[in-house]
């Protein structure tokens, strides 16, 4: 009996170390490679299969530690597993699902790197690696990438390039056509600071034939206003190509990282923001000039002055210095100098460049603005023009009835080579009219018609009056003209259709003569009545 028990214990010790030799947990990641594309603040599941290829049931779990989820300020992308820890038997495979969950102000850049796989079982050593890559990106693409026959390529800008506030930057992108048809191609570009659109431009519509390429050229100006960005901020810019007809069948897109990069001392003049007042002006005229300048220098600047020169117009302004914080201050970065610049009687009339400069510790910037002297009070002696503005009644007289309105058409032309506000109304009318003030604004050397209404009182006396018209600039008379107003009785109402006279029209001894024919009348019905009834 001992040397039968000996045989099972070394037969069921054989059976226990055969099976333990033979149970070899084992798994097999699918794919090579998992990519997602995702924009911040959103989420995307993208998913992967995972086999089990030992001989033992395996129960996974999922090793993030050597992927990279953080950029540099700490904003980080969440990967969610799902199924969380699956157990997976003999021969089985698992679809997993991740779902992937970038911050809200995430860098767009490309992040991941080495995403494990592993049994969790105790003592198990099976695992098995995928290279997981995350790109963060804006879906700027209005239904999202979609199709295959547009391919983008981006010439430039390039990644080494430069640029600082206020840089234009010179966009060329090839798109081609692969696919079967021709395509109505249109591109366009946005410039972003974290998920912030702060500049964007666009092409025109291209027609694209297959198996062609067209180039498109576009220029996108840097913002000059710290508020959108600083020189530390990682700017995107974002270039889409689409079917302009149908983008829900065609749109592609691609990225480009812009470096700006600010000079310690550097001032310049806001073109967009600076301008004169008006830019058409006559001799004696003066102009006002609004300069806008502004610090896109790393440094504080406290020794800027601001001039405006023309020599022809002996044009010599030059401001007070000033202070200019740096860029990246955000308050006190800009500033804007204004000029009264009284032109010279004498000027030629023809377009003139005005010189406009700034002087900074460090340099300069300097820009023209255009002027246009259009014409000159001193022609005036060969129009033969004395007065500033002339008036003309178009005519002299005027009937009118008690009672009625009537309109005074006057002309008034305005000689000065200035733009003026004129005031005209009538006088002179307190005995038998009413009349209102029009006020008109005329342009140099123009003339218009201003029509006066007059309101004749029903009290107003039939017989000729004088008006006089005035035209004043301010309190100041400039010019005036008469005219005569012929005024009328009112009008009776009377019927238009009758040729029988009224009752009052008729005298008084045929009226007695009729009152007592019509009696007779009377009294012999009576009598004929009577006489019927006695019978």
């Amino acid at each position: 009996m001992r040397i039968k028990e000996s045989w099972i214990v070394a037969l069921f010790l054989f059976i226990t170390t055969l099976a333990a030799v033979s149970a070899v947990p084992s798994l097999n990641i699918l794919e090579d490679t998992v990519s997602v594309s995702v924009a911040p603040n959103k989420d995307k599941i993208v998913s992967f299969n995972v086999q089990n290829t030992g001989t033992t049931p395996i129960t996974l779990d999922f090793d993030i530690s050597q992927l990279d989820l953080t950029d540099s300020r700490g904003e980080k992308i969440t990967l969610s597993f799902s199924p969380s820890a699956p157990t997976l038997s003999l021969n089985a495979s698992k679809k997993i699902d991740v779902t992937v969950s970038p911050d809200a102000k995430i860098s767009f850049e490309r992040f991941g790197g080495t995403l494990t796989v592993k049994d969790s079982t105790t003592n198990s050593t099976a695992k098995d690696t995928v290279k997981f890559t995350i790109d963060i990106d804006l879906d700027i693409c209005d239904f999202g990438q979609v199709g295959t026959a547009l391919k983008i390529d981006v010439d430039e800008p390039d990644n080494s390039d430069e640029f600082k506030p206020g840089d234009v930057i010179p966009i060329e992108v090839e798109v081609s056509n692969e696919g079967q048809n021709e395509i109505r191609t249109q591109v366009e570009a946005f410039l972003f600071n974290d998920n912030r659109n702060i500049a964007d431009t666009s092409s025109a519509t291209k027609r694209i034939d297959e198996d062609e390429d067209e180039t498109f050229d576009l220029r996108l100006r840097v913002p000059l206003e710290s508020e959108d960005f600083d020189e530390d901020d990682e700017l995107t810019l974002f270039i889409k190509a689409f079917d302009d007809e149908f983008e829900e069948l065609n749109c592609v897109q691609a990225k480009q990282k812009v470096d700006i990069q600010l000079e310690d001392d550097d001032i310049i003049i806001d073109e967009s923001e600076s301008r004169l007042f008006p830019s058409v002006a006559a001799c004696g005229d003066i102009v006002s000039a609004s300069i806008r300048v502004m610090n896109i220098g790393d440094d504080d600047n406290d020794d800027v002055t601001v001039s405006v020169t023309n020599k022809e117009l002996r044009i010599n302004e030059k401001s007070e210095r000033f202070d200019l914080e740096s860029f990246n201050s955000a308050e006190e970065n800009s500033a804007i100098r204004q000029f009264q610049l009284k032109l010279p009687a004498d000027a030629k009339p023809k377009k003139y460049d005005l010189s406009v400069k700034v002087n900074f510790d460090g340099g300069s910037d300097s820009l023209r603005l255009p002027l246009e002297v259009s014409s000159c009070r001193i022609q005036l002696q060969f129009r033969g023009a004395t007065d500033a503005v002339t008036i003309k009644p178009v005519e002299d007289n005027f009937v009118s009835q008690q009672g009625k309105v009537i309109s005074l058409p006057v002309v008034v032309t305005n000689n000065q080579f200035n733009k003026g506000v004129f005031a005209i109304s009538v006088a002179n009318i307190e005995d038998f009219a009413d009349a209102s003030t029009k006020t008109i604004t005329l342009n140099p050397l123009s003339k218009t018609t201003v029509f006066l209404d007059l309101v004749v009182r029903e009290s107003a006396l039939s017989g000729k009056y004088s008006a006089t018209i005035f035209v004043k600039e301010g309190a100041k008379v400039l010019a005036s003209s008469n005219v005569q107003v012929q005024i009328s009785p009112k009008e009776d109402s009377k019927p238009s259709s009758t040729n029988f006279p009224l009752i009052s029209d008729i005298p008084t001894s045929i009226w007695i003569v009729i009152n007592v024919f019509l009696l007779a009348i009377v009294i012999l019905c009576i009598k004929v009545v009577i006489t019927a009834l006695k019978r």
